[in-house]
């Protein structure tokens, strides 16, 4: 332990809620429990769907497309990488936020996070007008709310408040 002695160490831990340091860092006896939680909804959240929609993105629609598939499974295929990018940007971001201000009380609330996420990939799909070879969909735009809200909903289900 940096800054402690193992007395003092051993008074910290039979103290409920004084901070502890561990390995430079400091964290309260209910740390561990938040840790787990906040890999947990990263995991879940922020790297799967991250990475589904790489697959979908770059694989799955280009095989559904080259395979003839029906026109429902074609749009939910074109519509699903905006919904993964809504609920991967907003996890990604939450999870980076609560782990800076583990402890204090931070104005980069899940509440803010979810409101940046959303705004950020709506700009993202507007800006698909000027981009070279970029497809602007209003519908994408439409299924990026689910997914933050998604996002939003684990979050606050999974992380305990401040």
């Amino acid at each position: 332990m940096l800054g402690l002695t193992t007395n003092e160490k051993r008074q910290s831990d039979q103290v409920p809620g004084r901070a502890m340091a561990i390995d430079g860092f400091s964290t309260t006896h209910h740390g561990h429990r938040m840790t787990v939680r906040l890999v947990t909804y990263f995991v879940l959240f922020g790297l799967l769907p991250g990475l589904a929609y790489q697959f979908v993105q770059d694989d799955l629609r280009v095989w559904a497309a080259e395979a003839g598939s029906n026109l429902v499974a074609l749009y939910l295929l074109g519509i699903a990488p905006n919904f993964l990018g809504g609920v991967s940007l907003t996890a990604s971001m939450g999870a980076i936020a609560r782990e800076g201000s583990l402890g204090q009380h931070s104005w980069l609330t899940l509440e803010v996070v979810a409101i940046v996420a959303l705004l950020g990939l709506w700009v993202w799909e507007f800006g698909q007008k000027w981009f070279p070879n970029g497809t602007f969909d209003g519908h994408d735009l439409g299924w990026t709310v689910p997914g933050v809200l998604l996002s939003y909903i684990a979050g606050r289900l999974i992380l305990p408040r401040d």
